[in-house]
């Protein structure tokens, strides 16, 4: 177990240092991971992502991940490490979209390399709460569900 563990962090630590993409410019088609860890937020039986899984924190923020370039495994320890255990909570999905799409809403996704190098935050979300629904509900519509490997 120590040895799947070291393995693990070896691998983590490679994905975080290598291929990192340029931190100031987000390309149109770069994918764009919003980490799930509700149940809630999602359904894996009719493989959607719920709106509540994009709204905007209450500082006017959903945090996401630059996951273009990553093998999969790179996606879910990221999510893992990132967001679930900083949180003691276990990562139930993600949705996937890109950053085109977001944009293509009127929010934007700006780099913010804290706690990861890839982390970003959707901004720009409308000030009313109904209109935010809106966009949230526009942009879970568009979302890939991935769920993790068994």
């Amino acid at each position: 177990m120590v040895q799947f563990l070291r393995r693990l962090w070896t691998k983590l630590r490679e994905s975080t240092n290598s291929s990192q993409p340029n931190p100031d410019l987000i390309n149109a088609s770069e994918r764009i991971s919003r980490y799930i860890l509700s149940k809630r937020h999602f359904s894996s039986s009719n493989k959607v992502v719920k709106y509540g899984a994009y709204m905007p924190a209450s500082n006017g923020e959903a945090s996401s991940y630059r996951t273009s370039g990553l093998t999969e495994l790179d996606i879910w320890l990221i999510g893992t490490e990132y967001v679930a255990k900083p949180r003691n909570k276990l990562l139930r999905a993600r949705g996937d979209t890109t950053a085109a799409t977001i944009t293509s809403l009127g929010l934007e996704v700006t780099p913010a390399p804290q706690p990861h190098p890839r982390h970003t935050n959707i901004t720009n979300w409308p000030h009313e709460d109904s209109e935010k629904k809106l966009v949230a509900i526009e942009l879970a519509n568009s979302a890939t569900l991935e769920l993790p490997p068994s």
